[in-house]
């Protein structure tokens, strides 16, 4: 798996990164993880990851993604 950090706006607590982490973990192959003080969300993925599929699933959960790293 490959991690790839996503810097993000929602730095608020423990159910945002909750929602954040199963709204990545629902797409197949990725898993995600939140970093609340830094504001990151690491992904890491066993096959080809879109960019937009990350995004639009974050979205729908409720929050942004400022950019990718």
């Amino acid at each position: 798996m490959w991690p790839d950090k996503r810097p993000s706006r929602w730095r608020h607590c423990e159910h945002c990164k909750v929602r954040v982490e199963e709204a990545v973990n629902d797409i197949k192959g990725a898993a995600g993880k939140v970093d609340l003080k830094k504001g990151l969300l690491t992904v890491s993925y066993a096959e080809s990851l879109d960019d937009e599929q990350v995004k639009q699933k974050v979205e729908r959960a409720g929050y942004h993604l400022t950019g990718t790293r």
